[in-house]
């Protein structure tokens, strides 16, 4: 893979890592927005439990033929004809798995579609649901199993784009990009079809959503890239066994990482109704950091890492897996942070509307809380795990989540006794924790050492680092809830109190000072080089008019709608105030530390992130 702008491997991975944040966060957004619309419907009623339940049915298959890891087995395989300049061999593997792979996921699909109802009553048991609901989760399932065809294709797919642009942020940010169309699919669905299909309508919108992104954009983005497919069946080709071994053990092991929202739907039903709907909320919530971090860290490091083990740098290996955990570690932490101190603003904010009332709120919220305590174990398990798979090593983190389940399900189940809801997200922390524990420690005795003093010496000036900012965030929480909403009132100009004013003309200053300056500096055909005057008097005219403008509209909002924005309204437009603050207040704070405690990654990661703003700004 070449590498023409001459930056430095660190450089590149650091700026995938970025660009995938970024697009991660828009489809985790997105992922929000579908949340909050199926909330907004439907509140936590038994047909939302009926809803989440159904979905995670198709999971079983796609855990079956191991289609969360199909990319990861499949990399290191295709990486060791590419490396070794065997391209017609390389392609003519990627013809034989991906043509295995498709009959065997239209066989399954076949089969689960045939056998929905006994398989919806083998995984949830007799009686948990009602005749109407269980006949809502069967039609829902079958609505939504041919999209797993889509995804299994699509994830073998994008080892190909992993394998062979690598180097290529667009590229690896395709498969991302895939995701923002699904979800935009399970929205435009529920939207539009919603009052005449109930609940079903996001079903049929997530199944035309997986074919047009997961699958149909990345296959086209593969075949761009070069990448070249027939349907071929060869059982006898030589990678093909290879392929087998490697992928049987993810499909024969039960891996707590796949598993652990379907133990939590499983025991959920014997909770209060709405129970599992706020599981699956909050444990989405709680996903949207260790998806915009630990999945696009692992992502945007896979292709290099198999690189490395095919030419068996293990130098190199065991540097790039430090460096990942440092990079996720530095973006995860603050942010379970900030996840645990605003946990109920957050929920209020994304899903606290229509049916979902301040009760559920408070129930999401508590569980959230739990949940993020395990984000930097969710993080780093899939770092970890794609190192071993990397080394052509399934077996090794197969047989651990198959102990981190059996010993979890009991555990899960005696905490959900006394905690309810929170019991079993404390529990599925608990076993991400001992899973990357363990998987961890694999590693680093397969590669005969992990700098761990290194490790941990980062890791403990992050969590001072966390600390820090924990206390500036729970200080600026409870500064921002002891000022009653009628103060904030006061701050709108209707009210006719001198703050008001002041704050108004504040207000309106800083809004037009940024297109005034914007017109100062800019270069129009016509004003180029251009006479100084000029440019002054169009910076006045521009910036006055914003001005202005800002001024009259804040003279025209009235004192309760400014006394929303206090957090101690409890509104959605408190809550966004209150998390943004928080935020903005704290993150500093982290970083500042950090930097102060010596810690290498703080520094590098949000110095380029720093130098990159302030470029952009200057543009």
């Amino acid at each position: 893979m070449s590498n023409p702008s001459g930056d430095s491997l660190r450089d590149r991975l650091t700026k995938a890592t970025l660009l995938l944040v970024l697009i991660h966060f828009l489809s985790r957004l997105l992922g929000f927005v579908r949340d909050a619309t199926i909330a907004y419907k439907f509140g936590l009623s038994g047909s939302v439990d009926a809803y989440y339940a159904a979905i995670h049915v198709p999971d079983i298959l796609n855990y079956l033929v191991a289609g969360g890891a199909l990319s990861s087995t499949f990399v290191p395989l295709f990486q060791e004809y590419w490396q070794h300049q065997r391209e017609q061999a390389a392609w003519r593997f990627f013809a034989v798995i991906g043509s295995l792979m498709l009959v065997l996921v239209v066989a399954l699909v076949l089969v689960f579609e045939i056998w929905t109802r006994p398989l919806v009553l083998l995984v949830y048991g007799h009686g948990k649901f009602t005749p109407a609901q269980l006949d809502l989760v069967v039609r829902i399932t079958r609505i939504v199993l041919p999209g797993q065809i889509c995804f299994v294709v699509g994830g073998l797919i994008n080892g190909v784009i992993y394998s062979i642009r690598g180097d290529d942020k667009w590229y690896v940010a395709v498969p991302a990009i895939g995701s923002v169309i699904y979800n935009l699919g399970i929205i435009v669905g529920g939207l539009v079809l919603a009052s005449s299909l109930g609940v079903e309508a996001f079903a049929w919108g997530g199944l035309v959503g997986v074919v047009l992104g997961p699958f149909l954009l990345v296959a086209l983005a593969a075949r761009n890239a070069g990448a070249r497919f027939h349907f071929h069946w060869d059982l006898r080709h030589p990678g093909l066994r290879r392929f087998v071994v490697l992928t049987l053990p993810l499909m024969i092991a039960v891996s707590y990482s796949f598993v652990d929202q379907i133990i939590a739907a499983v025991l959920g039903v014997h909770l209060p109704e709405g129970s599992i709907g706020a599981l699956n909320n909050a444990y989405r919530l709680m996903l949207v950091p260790v998806g915009m971090f630990g999945i696009t860290a692992a992502t945007a490091a896979i292709g290099t890492l198999a690189g490395l083990a095919a030419t068996r740098d293990h130098a190199g290996f065991r540097r790039q897996i430090r460096e990942a955990l440092g990079r996720v570690g530095v973006m995860v932490i603050p942010v379970t942070v900030l996840m645990i101190v605003l946990a109920e603003p957050a929920v209020r904010l994304v899903y606290q509307r229509g049916e979902f009332d301040a009760a559920a709120t408070a129930r999401v919220a508590a569980v959230l809380r739990w949940y993020a305590l395990g984000m930097y174990a969710w993080s780093a398990n899939y770092v970890l795990s794609r190192g071993l798979y990397s080394l052509q090593d399934t077996l090794t983190p197969a047989l651990l989540g198959t102990i981190t389940t059996a010993v979890m399900f009991p555990l899960s189940w005696v905490l959900m006794r006394p905690m309810g809801a929170e019991g079993l997200a404390l529990a599925t922390t608990i076993g991400i924790t001992l899973q990357s524990v363990a998987i961890f420690i694999a590693l680093r005795k397969r590669l005969q050492g992990l700098a761990l003093p290194a490790i941990l010496r980062s890791l403990r000036r992050m969590l001072l680092a966390a600390l820090a900012m924990a206390a500036a965030a729970w200080g600026v929480q409870r500064g921002l809830h002891a000022l009653p909403a009628t103060s904030v009132a006061l701050l709108a100009p209707a009210s006719g109190s001198a703050v008001g004013l002041a704050g108004a003309v504040a207000v309106a200053l800083a809004l037009g000072s940024v297109p005034a300056w914007i017109a100062y500096r800019a270069r129009l055909a016509r004003l180029r080089p251009g006479p100084t005057p000029l440019r002054v008097a169009l910076a006045a005219v521009v910036g006055g008019g914003v001005f202005l403008g800002a001024y009259r509209f804040a003279g025209m909002l009235p004192p309760h709608l400014v006394a929303a924005l206090a957090p101690a309204s409890h509104s959605a437009a408190g809550a966004l105030v209150e998390t943004v603050l928080v935020a903005v207040v704290s993150l500093p704070v982290y970083v500042w530390v950090g930097r102060a405690l010596g810690e290498e990654e703080v520094a590098y990661l949000w110095g380029k992130f720093g130098g990159r703003m302030a470029r952009f700004l200057k543009r």
